[in-house]
């Protein structure tokens, strides 16, 4: 209509001037630190973390067909909201906002290109501005949605063919030097430190005061103080494990504020020692037991029942109010999932726990004549022979030789156990599901990585995880290839397998630097190496 006018956020790409309308800019920023993907279109630079929520940045050259150059000083990217949706936009820079009237914009023109809906003159002299269309910039990927609610449908199948009565399962968090943990039975859910704490006269003397978690009062003890640990300052660490304590039928749920929570541990119950005598005192009832991870890690479990006295129990729960259980209150072990995370490059990864048999050091790698080109070769598992697939070449990254902190993930991929090469293993995590974004649109145009299952975000967003469906990670036509090969290695049997001389010459050589360094992973596996 005459009259109205549009303003446009300028800027560079290439020699062409482009806008966009301000109203799709949510801000600017400099270029940040980004995590990438693998098997994402070539635009896609990675994920960003902006104040907690996560960002896919996008390269503005590659997206428009220019050529892709090193980022520099003069780099900036471009926050665009589109209905909800945000998105990052790579730019050589940003030169200005421009005011344009509708009668100076005409329509777009042949050759200019998807993403140009029109062109606008700035000024007397004829400048002209290409206009983005912001919308094109948003892909749209069907059924999104549908496949990531099918992975975490099957994760939550697996968790519950777990057998619970072998293991138990720990929330662990600091206290001072040492690490504590409690049965994720008793614990409701973790939550940052209340940014109000009211102040209770005659309240025991390691309560801190009551503060209000979804309506509720909840009293927060600093667990410091009973332990006996001393009373550290509260700051950015600090959380509080909200647990739920029952007694003559009453519930009493109290937020114990720790130093850090470490993660969730499935750990096999042997692992649990009784604790010692010289530690069995009227003072330290509420220690149940000693987890021994490894020689330089141990783990006190404590009894969430045995923390308060009775009367220090009556008196928190009247404080409470003693108020009924709320069917509304979310369980932690439903609100949570379980991932192995682990290294490939710069990157940190994570896959669900209920995918993963074991982690085992890297033995010796076997080539064998006939096998699919995705499998770098078979190895033997306690007598089992399994195909192994080198992540790093799966995910087009540059390949390397085999070191001490390279771990084989074992996993089933379509009724095959198989072995996974990753760089390193880091931890098990417990990751919130609210910490859990969908894979943005833009990750899956290509359609090579439909194994992508999640963003997850670790301390609002301080560490990023690509999380991986690992049973999406071969196609349909891959997975009854391995199957095929598995069982024809099968039946030959694993001794002619592994026979050095029955891979013949070329085959053999292939084995030579992998099988390196394998002599020595094979004496710590036990017998693993064939």
């Amino acid at each position: 209509m005459a009259g109205e006018t549009r303003q446009l956020v300028c800027f560079y790409l290439g020699k062409e001037k482009y806008g966009v309308g301000i109203d799709f800019v949510q801000e600017i920023i400099r270029m940040p630190g980004l995590t990438k993907a693998p098997l994402t279109p070539p635009h896609v630079e990675g994920l960003a973390n902006l104040r907690g929520t996560i960002l896919t940045v996008v390269n503005g050259r590659v997206r428009f067909g220019i050529e892709r150059r090193e980022f520099d000083e003069s780099n900036r990217v471009i926050v665009l909201d589109y209905q909800g949706r945000k998105l990052g936009f790579i730019v050589d820079c940003v030169s200005d906002v421009v005011t344009v009237s509708e009668e100076d914009i005409e329509e777009k023109e042949t050759g200019r290109g998807e993403f140009v809906e029109g062109v606008a003159k700035v000024d007397e002299e004829g400048s002209l501005v290409l206009i983005v269309n912001v919308e094109k910039l948003f892909p749209r990927i069907e059924e999104k949605a549908a496949a990531a609610a099918s992975h975490r449908s099957f994760a939550a199948e697996e968790k519950e063919k777990t057998k619970e009565e072998e293991e138990s399962q720990l929330v662990s968090f600091r206290v001072g030097k040492e690490e504590f943990g409690l049965d994720i039975a008793d614990v409701q859910e973790i939550v940052h430190l209340p940014g109000e704490i009211s102040q209770v006269p005659g309240a025991p003397y390691y309560c801190e005061g009551l503060a209000s978690l979804r309506g509720k009062l909840l009293p927060i003890v600093r667990l410091g103080s009973i332990l006996g640990t001393g009373e550290e300052e509260f700051d950015e660490r600090t959380r509080v494990v909200v647990v739920n304590i029952t007694r003559g039928g009453k519930r009493l749920t109290a937020g114990l504020a720790v130093d850090g929570v470490s993660e969730v541990l499935r750990v096999p119950r042997r692992f649990i020692e009784p604790v010692p005598a010289l530690l069995r005192t009227r003072e330290a009832e509420f220690l149940a037991g000693i987890c021994n991870i490894d020689s330089s890690r141990l783990v006190h479990v404590l009894d969430a029942g045995k923390l308060f006295s009775d009367a220090d129990y009556e008196a928190l729960l009247y404080e409470q109010g003693d108020e009924e259980e709320d069917k509304d209150t979310l369980d932690l072990r439903d609100e949570e999932e379980q991932y192995v995370t682990f290294q490939l490059d710069a990157q940190e990864y994570g896959a669900p726990i209920s995918q993963v048999q074991e982690i085992i050091r890297v033995p010796q790698i076997f080539a064998v004549p006939r096998a699919p080109e995705f499998v770098d070769g078979v190895i033997n598992i306690r007598g089992e022979i399994v195909p192994v697939v080198d992540l790093r070449k799966r995910f087009g990254l540059e390949e390397r030789s085999l070191g001490e902190a390279n771990r084989i993930i074992v996993v089933d991929l379509g009724d095959t156990r198989t072995g996974l090469i990753v760089d390193a293993v880091r931890e098990v995590l417990g990751l919130p599901r609210g910490d859990i974004e969908q894979v943005p649109e833009v990750f899956l145009e290509s359609g090579q990585a439909s194994f992508l299952s999640g963003i997850g975000k670790v301390r609002q967003g301080e560490r990023i995880l690509i999380l991986l469906d690992l049973l999406r990670l071969l196609s349909s036509r891959e997975r009854d290839e391995l199957k095929h090969f598995s069982s024809e290695v099968e039946q030959e049997g694993a001794q002619e397998v592994c026979e050095p001389g029955s891979l013949g010459g070329e085959a053999g050589e292939e084995t030579g630097e992998r099988s390196e360094q394998g002599s020595t992973a094979d004496e710590e596996n036990q017998g693993s190496g064939c």
